[in-house]
């Protein structure tokens, strides 16, 4: 029966050291990730619109025509998306790393080595997951930010075309 025990417990032992390796590989992951995702289409598409409105600019300009203060908010908005871009992406950064560390020290509460320092590692535990959680909730909020800011811009765009055209 203890032998039965000891097994179960080693089983189990053994199977939350590999969720926190799994974890730890996506985490590492997750920082490569975060460069890849929908951050790309934001600054391609915001990039896209400064490029219309400046050329827009440049046509009134060359046929004196009156310039309108929508084309200049346009091209400002998608100024501002891509800049939240940038921020969104340093969130969550520091929101994988965060978790990276999450599992690390995770893993090392499992080492014998570490039984002495027990409630530093619970400590930097904590502190690792609530900054991860904190940077994560960044990372959203300023992603949501910039795209909403992306599509005022391109609203003010198409609203000029329209109004103009």
């Amino acid at each position: 029966m203890m032998k039965l025990v000891k097994t179960v417990v080693l089983f189990l032992l053994k199977t939350i050291m590999d969720y926190y390796k799994n974890r730890k590989k996506e985490s590492s992951d997750g920082i490569n990730y975060s460069i890849e995702r929908i951050d790309v289409l934001i600054v391609s598409i915001s990039s896209a619109g400064i490029y219309v409105c400046l050329e827009t600019l440049k046509y009134i300009n060359e046929k004196k025509m009156d310039s309108s203060s929508m084309i200049k908010i346009g091209g400002a908005l998608f100024l501002v998306a891509i800049i939240l871009n940038f921020i969104s992406q340093y969130f969550g950064r520091k929101a994988n790393e965060h978790d990276y560390f999450w599992c690390e020290y995770n893993l090392d509460i499992k080492d014998k080595n570490y039984r002495d320092s027990m409630p530093k590692l619970r400590e930097k535990i904590k502190y690792h997951e609530s900054e991860a959680k904190k940077y994560s909730e960044y990372c959203v909020t300023t992603t949501n930010w910039s795209s909403i800011v992306m599509g005022s811009g391109l609203f003010c765009l198409l609203w000029y075309f329209f109004a103009t055209f």
